[in-house]
C-alpha cells in the first residue's frame, strides 16, 4: 500500500487535452487541404484541360493551380504543427507515469532519441510500444482497477507499419490516431484517478 501512496500525478487533464485537440484538428486540416487540393488539381487536368482542349482560359487554369498550391501548403504546415504536437504529446503521456517503477525511458529520452537516424526504427517501439506497457504499469502500481486497459496491440502494429516503406504512411493516418487517443485516454484516466486521491 505503501508504494500505490507514492505514485502522484501533479497534472490536470488540459495537460493532455491541450495537444491532443491541437494534433487532431492540425491533421484534420492537413487531410482536407490535402484532399481539395488533389481533386481539384485531378479535375483541372483530366476534366476541364481535356474538354476545353482549343479554347482553354489560361487564367482560370492558372488560379485553378495556384489555389491548388496554397492548399497544399497549408496543409502541409499544418501537417508539420500536427507531427510537433504528437511529439509534445508523447512527452506528456511520458511524463504522467514517470513517477512509476520500471519504466523503460524517461520522457525526455522516449522523444529526444526518436530524432537519431535509424536508431529510431528500434526507438520507436520504446517511446510507443513501451508507453501503453509503461501506463499499463502505472494502473496497477497505483491500484488503478475501474481503467481502461492501454491497447499495446495497436501500439506494437503502429511500430511495426512504421518500419515497413509506404505502409508507414498509411499506419500514420489509420493505426496512429488510433494509437493516439487511446494513450490520451489512458493518460487522462490516470490523471483523474490519482489526482481523485
Amino acid at each position: 500500500m505503501g508504494e500505490k501512496a507514492k505514485l502522484s500525478v501533479p497534472y490536470q487533464e488540459s495537460y493532455i487535452k491541450a495537444p491532443f485537440n491541437v494534433w487532431k484538428w492540425m491533421l484534420i486540416l492537413a487531410l482536407t487541404c490535402g484532399v481539395v487540393g488533389g481533386v481539384s488539381l485531378i479535375y483541372m487536368e483530366f476534366v476541364y484541360f481535356p474538354a476545353n482542349i482549343g479554347n482553354i482560359d489560361w487564367q482560370e487554369y492558372e488560379s485553378f493551380q495556384i489555389n491548388a498550391v496554397i492548399l497544399f501548403v497549408i496543409g502541409g504546415l499544418a501537417l508539420i504543427t500536427a507531427f510537433i504536437m504528437q511529439f509534445v504529446l508523447l512527452y506528456r503521456n511520458w511524463k504522467v507515469i514517470a513517477n512509476a517503477e520500471g519504466l523503460s525511458a524517461d520522457p525526455g529520452q522516449a522523444v529526444g532519441f526518436m530524432f537519431i537516424p535509424l536508431f529510431n526504427l528500434y526507438w520507436q517501439f520504446i517511446a510507443h510500444w513501451k508507453l501503453s506497457e509503461g501506463q499499463e504499469q502505472f494502473l496497477q502500481q497505483a491500484g488503478i482497477s475501474n481503467a481502461k486497459v492501454p491497447n499495446k496491440g495497436i501500439a506494437m502494429a503502429f511500430c511495426v507499419c512504421n518500419c515497413i516503406p509506404y505502409v508507414s504512411v498509411l499506419s500514420s493516418f489509420i493505426l496512429g490516431p488510433i494509437k493516439e487517443v487511446n494513450q490520451k485516454n489512458i493518460s487522462l484516466e490516470i490523471i483523474k484517478a490519482v489526482g481523485a486521491k
